[in-house]
């Protein structure tokens, strides 16, 4: 798993060639959006930001894990939507959500947000680094062209990644 997630993470595309539908990929998958869900969480914890002092850690974890899940679900589901039905694309739904949660690797990134100075890069670079990984794997996957690929990945990405977890993050209110 480790190696998978480190394929992923340096944008190697024979990864998401080599995924087969055997059941336990998905699985792989999933403990991939695990980890980077409970990195989010501590990471968010370890940056002390006002609006979560106080809060318990195992509650920003529990958050984390949960918005990463309905990210990956929500970010599969547009590639699904738009790839294969209406540009064609060759995979589906499980294929693709083992694909995009593959490329999660790079969210663990967001572990290193409490290093004073460099640690609010690192968690940008933790969302950041998801695009091109996602963009690799769509490719990959739906065997699509680029720009049919940045299409899926602009909506998919940007409502998984940034929008979801900004919407919940602001509207959600922690009081202990």
């Amino acid at each position: 798993m480790l190696n998978r997630a480190l394929r992923a993470a340096l944008l190697n595309g024979s990864l998401y060639r080599q995924l087969s539908d055997e059941p336990q990929e998905i699985f792989y998958a999933l403990a991939i959006v695990l980890l980077s869900g409970i990195t989010l969480g501590v990471g968010i914890e370890s940056m002390q930001l006002p609006k979560w002092e106080g809060a318990d850690i195992w509650i920003l974890v529990m958050f984390s894990v949960w918005t990463r899940f309905v990210g990956w679900f929500l970010w599969a589901g547009v590639v699904y939507i738009i790839g294969t039905k209406v540009f064609g694309g060759q995979a589906g739904y499980r294929r693709i959500l083992r694909s995009i949660g593959m490329t999660f690797a790079p969210g663990v990134l967001a572990l290193f947000s409490g290093i004073p100075i460099v640690g609010i890069y690192m968690m940008g670079l933790s969302f950041l680094w998801l695009f091109p990984a996602g963009m690799i794997a769509i490719r990959e996957t739906q065997r699509l062209n680029w720009v049919q690929v940045s299409i899926c990945n602009i909506i998919g990405w940007s409502l998984g990644v940034v929008a979801l977890p900004m919407l919940l993050f602001q509207t959600t209110r922690y009081t202990p």
